[in-house]
């Protein structure tokens, strides 16, 4: 496994991918085969190679029928790695000034950007085939949500930006109707919807976040630790709790933005093992509610990198903050609490 990082860093991927076909054949660890799939697909999807990558995904999405925890998690890992993988694709061309929507660009270049539209086409039809299983698959959704933010940064033109739009709220509009429990730690991640900028790292840029727009690993953070984004770093958030009430009959509760600052009692996540195998970083976003007394209520949803989802839940369930006080009495609001995650 050293080796493989060895030469993946120095970027002798085929050799490095040669290392990690072998691990993944013949290691009876289930961590270290997840490990050196994941690994894999990121090496894959950046030498551009989508047919092996693809090959990879059917491979684990026709395991997860027998129904087996451990591989239904392995898809959604290898799906969530193969997300990463298009948006640091996406962000190569950005970073180089490049419109991949643009008709004139060099037939390599076209070509290379189909078999990736392709690769997120065939990951939409396997989250809508689990969907026909279980309508009500929050990582599904999750996933499919996802897979159609990163697809319309690819759009061909307006007709095809729309078709993923549409693809894209409609999985947006699903997930906010289940319930607001937990999905799986090993889920995809997405970005921006239109987001002309958007640029490739291990992390997401939620529809709902624009400040979170082209984030970069979470500076600051200890190694192998989470720590909470008040808003120091570089990356800009509104740390407001202002209230103001509307002139129409006042709701039973209020927005007030991030909530870290109000917060009397705070929880720094577990930082999972899959993502230190891995090296991935990210910032995580919990949308919460929290009732008179200052206690969290609900948890709304959550945006980011999945592998980090499930421990910013479990965390920001056990925080505590001032009650949010309108004309002299508390009352229950709603806010935010961002996590970044670093190793």
């Amino acid at each position: 496994m050293d080796r493989a990082r060895a030469l993946a860093a120095a970027h002798q991927l085929p050799a490095a991918a040669m290392e990690l076909e072998s691990i993944r054949a013949s290691a009876k660890d289930e961590m270290f085969r997840t490990v050196s799939s994941l690994m894999l697909m990121g090496i894959y999807l950046e030498d551009g190679n989508y047919a092996r990558a693809e090959s990879m995904l059917e491979e684990t999405f026709k395991q997860r029928l027998s129904s087996n925890e451990t591989s239904v998690r392995t898809y959604f890992a290898l799906a969530g790695q193969a997300v990463n993988g298009a948006r640091a694709h996406v962000g190569r061309y950005r970073n180089f000034g490049i419109n991949v929507a643009n008709p004139a660009l060099p037939s390599e270049a076209t070509a290379d950007l189909d078999r990736l539209r392709s690769l997120l086409e065939r990951m939409t039809a396997q989250a809508k085939e689990l969907l026909q299983q279980n309508a009500r698959d929050n990582d599904a959704f999750a996933l499919l949500e996802d897979i159609s933010g990163i697809r319309i940064t690819l759009a061909h033109d307006n007709e095809d930006r729309a078709r993923w739009q549409n693809e894209y709220s409609a999985a947006r509009a699903k997930l906010a109707t289940l319930p607001a429990e937990a999905a799986s730690s090993m889920r995809a991640v997405g970005t921006v919807p239109g987001a002309a900028d958007a640029s490739a790292t291990r992390s997401v840029t939620p529809a709902s976040a624009p400040d979170l727009q082209s984030q970069a690993p979470v500076p600051g953070g200890s190694a192998n630790t989470a720590t909470p984004n008040s808003g120091g770093n570089s990356i800009a958030m509104n740390t407001g709790t202002a209230i103001s009430k509307p002139a129409a009959a006042a709701p039973t509760m209020f927005e007030v933005g991030s909530l870290y600052e109000k917060a009397t009692k705070k929880v720094e996540p577990t930082y999972p093992q899959t993502a230190r195998s891995t090296g991935v970083s990210g910032l995580v976003r919990v949308k919460l509610v929290i009732d008179e007394s200052g206690s969290v209520a609900n948890i709304v949803w959550t945006e980011g990198p999945v592998m980090f989802r499930q421990a910013a839940q479990d965390a920001v369930r056990q925080w505590k903050f001032q009650p949010v006080v309108v004309d002299g009495k508390p009352v229950r609001a709603s806010g935010y609490i961002d996590f970044g995650f670093s190793r």
